[in-house]
């Protein structure tokens, strides 16, 4: 029986990958709980993205509090954080005249 409560895991999970991913805080809000699934009695899987990107982090929370990427999944530090970058870089769209 899992003592660690799934809001507990996203939330540890989100801390681990931002401390991870060294992403400044003022960036923290592109990435969201993609989804956080119990997967027996001892961890959760919880998958980490930025809204309409198909990239993710998934991540396994055990119940004790430790969080690591899960083994079948590499993560792929680049492809998002340049994405983001990209995206910043460009200013905001005005509408045609």
């Amino acid at each position: 029986m899992m003592t660690l409560p799934a809001t507990d895991a996203k939330t540890l999970a989100m801390d681990f990958l931002m401390k991870d991913l060294e992403i400044p805080e003022a960036d923290q809000d592109f990435f969201c709980v993609v989804s956080a699934r119990e997967t027996g009695s001892d961890w959760y899987v919880v998958d980490i993205g930025v809204e309409g990107l198909p990239d993710k982090w998934t991540l396994q929370v055990f119940d004790v509090g430790q969080c690591d990427p899960c083994p079948a999944i590499p993560l792929c530090r680049l492809s998002l954080l340049d994405k983001i970058t990209i995206c910043r870089s460009f200013p905001a769209a005005s509408p045609p005249s």
